[in-house]
């Protein structure tokens, strides 16, 4: 199953850092995070001292390298569209109510 491997570093009180793969499986997406902490100076360290949290996700799917394709991708993952979807359930007499409040 796809897996997207998320790697989250503190980097102040109020900031993380996210280092992350997206794969078609979790030993791939391990074995990248891997590779990827091996060549960056910042991470590297930081996920060798356990100071890093790993998160594992399976998705359904792995986007097309596009641009608009990543954005719905992401907007599906992190269900940023039901606020849209909600709006559109709203009733004409519920948008005046909603209006007059």
């Amino acid at each position: 199953m796809p897996t997207l491997l998320l790697s989250f570093k503190r980097t102040t009180d109020s900031r993380l850092l996210i280092h992350g793969t997206l794969a078609p499986n979790e030993k791939v997406a391990e074995r990248e995070m891997a590779d990827h902490a091996i060549v960056c100076p910042k991470f590297g360290p930081a996920r060798k001292n356990g100071e890093t949290i790993e998160m594992v996700i399976d998705v359904d799917t792995i986007p097309e390298f596009e641009e608009a394709a990543i954005n719905d991708w992401v907007d599906d993952l992190l269900c940023l569209d039901e606020d849209d979807e909600e709006d559109d359930d709203v009733t004409e007499g519920e948008e005046e109510e909603l209006e007059a409040e």
